[in-house]
C-alpha cells in the first residue's frame, strides 16, 4: 500500500480543477429538485481514518496508470531502465507509439494493424506468440509485454474468447471535504473588432470588417478569436482540505498468474520481477514531494 498526502497550490483551501464528467440524468433531476447546479465532478463518500468523508476524484486509476507508464518510458528512453518494448513508427507522420502508449496495451488496435517487416503483426512470430497467451501461461506477455499484466488488459476486439488480465497495480487520488467553487469565464478584446467571416469557423479564411451594429451574413469574428466574449458560467473547481493518494500492488493478483510448465522457483522470480517493475514505476511517477496533474492540481 502506498499512501501520500498533498496540498493544492497555495496550501489548504486552494482551488483545484478535478476532471469533469458528463452529468447523469438522475443527478440533473436531483439537483433541479434541490434548487442547485449539478456537479460535473465524480464525488463520493469514503471511510477515511474511520470517519465518513465527502471526497472528489482528483485522478482516476486509468489516469494514474498512464502517468506510471509515461515515467517508465521516460526512464527507458533516458537509459535508466532496460525494458522490453514494442515500438510502432509512422515516419511520414512523425508518430511514435510504444507498449507504454497503446491504450489497450498488448491488445491494442494500433499494434494489431501494424506491420512487422512487411507482415501483419498478428501473423508475425511475435504476434503469434502474444496470441498464444492464456490464463495458464502468461509467459509471452511476461517476456515481451509485462505492462499488460501489471496495469491490466483484455483483447475485446479480436474474434474469439481471450483472457482478461486484471491490474495488479492500482493508484488513485481524491480530495477530502470538498466545496464547490464558482467561476465566470470571458474575454476582453482590446480592439473588439466587428465583422463577418466568409467560411464559418475556419480561422485561415478571409474576413471583412463591418461597422458595429451592421447586419451581415457569415460567421461571427468571435469564432476565429476576435471580439469580446461575454462572461459565462463554467465549472469552477473545488476547494479541499487535502488530497490523498492510495496505491497498492496486489500480491493475491500476482499469485494468480500462471507460467505454464515453468518451475515454481522461476514463477516466483517472475512474480517478484513484476512487483518490482510496478514499484519502480510508482516511485518514478510519484516519488517526489510534489506532482503536476493538470492546471490547478499540483
Amino acid at each position: 500500500m502506498f499512501n501520500g498526502r498533498y496540498q493544492p497550490v497555495g496550501g489548504p483551501g486552494g482551488k483545484i480543477m478535478p476532471p469533469t464528467f458528463p452529468i447523469p440524468d438522475r443527478e440533473k433531476a436531483a439537483a433541479q429538485r434541490e434548487g442547485r447546479e449539478p456537479v460535473p465532478y465524480a464525488v463520493e463518500r469514503r471511510l477515511i481514518d474511520e470517519t465518513l468523508c465527502d471526497t472528489v476524484i482528483v485522478d482516476q486509476v486509468p489516469s494514474q496508470a498512464n502517468r506510471v507508464e509515461e515515467a517508465l518510458l521516460a526512464a527507458r528512453d533516458g537509459g535508466r531502465l532496460d525494458l522490453p518494448i514494442f515500438e510502432m513508427t509512422m515516419k511520414e507522420e512523425g508518430v511514435r507509439l510504444t507498449s507504454l502508449d497503446f491504450p489497450h496495451r498488448y491488445a491494442d488496435a494500433y499494434l494489431r494493424d501494424s506491420d512487422v517487416n512487411g507482415e501483419r503483426f498478428d501473423r508475425s512470430p511475435v504476434g503469434k506468440a502474444l496470441r498464444s497467451t492464456s490464463a495458464i501461461d502468461v509467459r509471452p506477455l511476461y517476456q515481451r509485454e509485462p505492462y499488460s499484466l501489471i496495469f491490466g488488459a483484455w483483447d475485446s476486439h479480436r474474434k474469439g474468447r481471450w483472457p482478461k488480465f486484471p491490474r495488479i497495480y492500482s493508484s488513485s487520488m481524491f480530495g477530502i471535504d470538498w466545496s464547490i467553487g464558482d467561476r465566470r469565464a470571458g474575454k476582453v478584446d482590446p480592439v473588439n473588432l466587428t465583422g463577418a467571416i466568409d467560411d464559418k469557423g475556419k480561422a485561415e479564411r478571409d474576413w471583412r470588417f463591418l461597422p458595429e451594429g451592421t447586419k451581415a451574413k457569415g460567421g461571427k469574428l468571435s469564432e476565429i478569436g476576435h471580439g469580446h466574449i461575454a462572461p459565462n458560467t463554467v465549472h469552477g473547481g473545488v476547494t479541499v482540505r487535502e488530497i490523498r493518494r492510495y496505491g497498492w500492488i496486489s500480491l493475491a493478483g500476482l499469485e494468480r498468474l500462471r507460467f505454464g510448465d515453468a518451475s515454481a522457483e522461476a514463477a516466483t522470480a517472475a512474480r517478484a520481477t513484476l512487483a518490482a517493475l510496478a514499484l519502480v514505476g510508482d516511485r518514478l511517477a510519484f516519488g517526489r514531494a510534489s506532482l503536476w496533474l493538470r492546471s490547478g492540481v499540483t
